[in-house]
């Protein structure tokens, strides 16, 4: 060590020591909270008796085993499909990897839209979506089957697999379970069953989710068309899996990583991906196709330096030079490709906007010195997202007359008050709640206080927090699972890197990563400033997925800084060891109260399973099933979960039916004619979600009281039938001609 490296010595070990002691209080924060989560779930694990037998069923596991084998065959078609494109328009040449990746991308892409049209024209039956992926298998299987047999198989350290192949199965065994999840059951499985049940996609369905952008829930309904539920849930497993390979390739093709499983790792210390895995949702797809996008476009930027400086060498001071060769311009395989992800980003979620505008950003940032150059790139780039996405716009403006429904222009069972509802507007972290002027509860039940005044002083305090507080999971509107500690101890590395320290040798591509990252985070951050319904930690799920390679390069630049003495690197290995130890404990404890290996193995039936897990819920929609004439037509108020309801089932969507109908026709009597008028025969009344909405629209800690206008709707206009779990559930009968 020379003397230079000496005098800097001190100035380093003081931002080691800050640095550790900010580890040290994060690694407690977290795992505080996560005991005081894990209390319930202990003594409930204490309380059980006998769970832990069970008998052999080969019934059972034949069923669990085509349930894998119809997903597998469906990821083995869309590979080929994707690989086929791949093959076909586009002059690059790939890794194994990348086109296994991209192939899979491409590929389920293209199974969604072709079931959109399958759907549109009114052939969605399990014959046609069977001969669909049986025609796509035959013509893609042989290509297919000897490329996987050529694909590389990158090894993980033993300790690593165990860890790998441990947290997969335990997640993989919940995906096998009958659906339970809340968005599932609202909609992500629910459009897709009544598609089915239609033979169509049909409008007119006061579902307005049905209207997002829905290219994974025409995944979803191949699946349940080919199989059920559990099938369906898998694909979203499936692309927990292609998360992985995903961060694997941008450490090691982007940022040159040697140790590429490094990203994976701090991917598999963010418990969230765990548990979505187990979810019919969409939100691992969204984070594949956003970050594969960024991908795609790093990759083509990496062809972009050597072209622009020969062009510029050639054209002297910027003047022309017409003896001179014109340079070989790359291939814009890569940016169209990223267009493509993003464009099936885009038919996932409204959300994906964010990316589109982050994307675009770069590209002019990119040519901010040569602005006019830039107008061909984004062009290139824009064309080709629209044009994937356009589908679900198109369809949207034949069904409903607004591309984007219900946002901006309106539509069907769209107005202002479920806008107001739906947004949540002046709840965000800006608002001071004491200052609100709330609605009247006697009238306007599920909507939200307005007119609130914002603290300067308290927001720029929040704002500072919210990493901490995303991190400990506090105010989580979804609790849609913890995102690990990683990400925050992190933080003043990325900051630090990203920002101020521009060290020889650094990979370009690493500002990319970071700045996708901080685009994301910079939008989530105005919409929880405005809205309590939009503090979802899953809402930052591609930023987390893009710092993954991030953080693996980081932390193998932080070599440079090991002293004889001590290793900051060799501290945060034990500290990454020691998170992942404690997240496969805390995923264990997790998994036990669900039981997946009793309808596994046939120690369970489906029936008992959802009886289990979804308890009163499951009662109601059971007895409703039964004990209902075959032609009721069943209002929910202040429950959206309809999947297991098999007459005609109208959910409260977001949780704004009765206020919704008391804003259009005032009382009871009204409200109760505009029922009848609407075919309804039945009413069932969530009554822990009335609960939660009293509660949440309460000024004070006390919930609010039942509006006049229910509490007349149910003496006068409704007949009690009964009471389901506990009083939670109350069904009626709407009286004759109220």
């Amino acid at each position: 060590m020379n003397l230079r490296d000496r005098e800097k010595w001190p100035l380093k070990w003081f931002f080691i020591i800050l640095f550790l002691l900010w580890l040290a209080f994060v690694l407690a924060s977290y795992f505080l909270v996560q005991n005081a989560y894990l209390q319930p779930v202990l003594e409930g694990l204490r309380e059980s008796d006998g769970w832990l037998s069970f008998q052999l069923s080969p019934t059972s596991i034949g069923r669990t085993a085509l349930d894998l084998l119809t997903v597998f065959w469906i990821s083995f078609a869309a590979l080929g499909v994707g690989r086929w494109l791949l093959g076909r328009f586009f002059t690059f040449t790939l890794s194994a990897l990348e086109e296994l990746l991209f192939g899979l991308g491409l590929g389920f892409g293209v199974l969604g839209i072709l079931v959109l049209v399958l759907g549109l024209a009114g052939f969605i039956s399990r014959p046609v979506l069977l001969l669909l992926v049986a025609g796509l298998t035959i013509l893609t299987g042989r290509s297919n089957l000897r490329f996987i047999s050529t694909l590389p198989r990158p090894r993980p350290s033993r300790l690593i697999a165990l860890f790998l192949v441990v947290s997969l199965l335990l997640a993989l065994t919940v995906a096998l379970l009958p659906p339970t999840s809340w968005d599932g059951l609202f909609y992500h499985l629910t459009g897709p069953k009544l598609f089915l049940e239609q033979g169509r996609i049909v409008s007119g369905l006061d579902i307005p989710h049905l209207s997002f952008p829905s290219l994974f829930e025409m995944l979803y309904l191949l699946a349940l068309g080919i199989r059920g539920g559990a099938a369906a849930v898998l694909l979203h497993f499936v692309f927990a899996l292609m998360l992985m390979g995903l961060v694997y390739i941008s450490a090691k093709e982007l940022l040159g990583v040697k140790n590429a499983w490094s990203a994976v790792i701090f991917l598999l210390t963010i418990p969230m991906i765990f548990i979505l895995a187990g979810w019919a949702y969409n939100d691992l797809a969204l984070a594949f196709y956003e970050v594969a996008a960024l991908y795609a476009l790093l990759k083509w930027r990496q062809h972009r330096p050597a072209y622009d400086a020969e062009e510029q060498s050639l054209s002297g001071n910027g003047e022309s030079n017409e003896s001179a060769p014109e340079p070989a311009i790359p291939s814009n395989s890569w940016l169209i490709l990223s267009g493509i992800m993003l464009g099936l980003a885009m038919g996932l979620k409204y959300t994906s906007v964010v990316a589109l505008i982050s994307l675009a950003a770069l590209i002019g940032w990119w040519y901010r010195k040569k602005l006019k150059q830039a107008f061909r790139p984004l062009l290139l780039f824009l064309g080709m997202a629209i044009l994937v996405s356009s589908p679900w716009f198109i369809k949207n403006l034949i069904f409903t007359g607004n591309p984007v429904y219900p946002f901006v222009f309106g539509g069907e069972y769209w107005d202002e008050f479920r806008s107001a509802a739906y947004s949540e507007g002046g709840t965000g972290i800006a608002f001071d709640p004491d200052s609100c002027t709330e609605y009247s509860p006697d009238f306007l039940v599920g909507q939200h206080p307005t007119g609130c005044d914002i603290d300067p002083v308290s927001l720029g305090t929040r704002l500072l927090l919210l990493p901490y507080d995303i991190t400990l999971g506090i105010r989580d509107a979804s609790q849609d699972g913890p995102i690990g500690p990683l990400l925050l101890i992190f933080l003043p590395l990325l900051l630090i890197y990203g920002v101020f320290k521009k060290r020889p040798g650094r990979p370009s591509a690493l500002g990319g990563l970071l700045f996708f990252a901080l685009t994301q985070y910079a939008f989530w951050i105005i919409g929880v400033t405005g809205s309590a319904a939009l503090w979802q930690s899953r809402l930052l799920l591609p930023a987390m997925i893009a710092l993954c390679p991030a953080m693996s390069w980081l932390l193998e630049d932080l070599a440079h800084l090991d002293h004889p003495r001590f290793s900051l690197q060799r501290q945060l290995y034990l500290v990454i060891g020691l998170v992942l130890l404690a997240g496969l404990v805390i995923q264990t404890i997790n998994w036990l109260p669900q039981q997946p290996w009793g309808i596994l193995v046939g120690d369970e039936s489906e029936e008992e399973n959802l009886q289990r897990r979804l308890t009163s819920h499951f009662e109601a929609m059971e007895f409703i099933n039964t004990e209902t004439p075959e032609d009721a037509v069943v209002a929910f108020l202040w429950e959206p979960r309809s999947y297991y309801c098999q007459r005609d089932c109208r959910p409260d969507s977001i949780l704004d039916e009765f206020g919704h109908l008391q804003y259009q026709y005032g009382d009871a009597q009204n409200i109760a004619k505009a029922m009848q008028d609407r075919g309804i025969s039945h009413v069932l009344v969530f009554e822990k979600g009335l609960d939660f909405v009293l509660e949440a629209n309460s000024p004070s800690d006390d919930p609010l009281e039942e509006p006049p206008v229910l509490v007349d709707l149910r003496q006068n206009y409704l007949v009690p039938i009964t009471t389901i779990g506990d009083e939670l559930y109350t069904l009626y009968r709407l009286k004759d001609n109220p």
